[in-house]
């Protein structure tokens, strides 16, 4: 059964949390319709617009909206099928800040993975 096209979650190819992702959730990603993208391709680049990796992975939806970071994760996980009310949870005014905060710490040390950190 083909899905319909969700859009494309942009991820850093050299990161190994993100890689690690894609390779647990890269196949119920592309069956619920989305495509995947390393950041560093020069299409993607392109697309939008960067000259560098950015600090978050961004989710180019089916109708050209860039949404990054905490707010892609969430589309993205209700488009993997995470119940209403909990997607509804994550975007309040209470929680949706949390998120985006938890995400942006985690972003920021993502190249610290085993204790060894690489300069961005």
């Amino acid at each position: 059964m083909t899905r319909r096209p969700r859009g494309i979650v942009c991820y850093d190819g050299e990161c190994s949390i993100c890689t690690g992702m894609v390779a647990r959730w890269g196949h119920r990603m592309r069956r619920a319709g989305f495509r995947l993208a390393p950041l560093q391709l020069p299409a993607i680049q392109r697309r939008l617009g960067l000259t560098g990796i950015p600090n978050e992975m961004k989710l180019i939806t089916a109708d050209g909206q860039i949404i990054g970071g905490a707010d892609a994760v969430v589309a993205i996980a209700e488009g993997l099928g995470l119940p209403h009310d909990l997607a509804a949870s994550a975007r309040s005014p209470l929680v949706g800040p949390l998120l985006r905060q938890l995400y942006a710490v985690v972003a920021k040390h993502r190249s610290c993975v085993g204790g060894v950190c690489r300069i961005r």
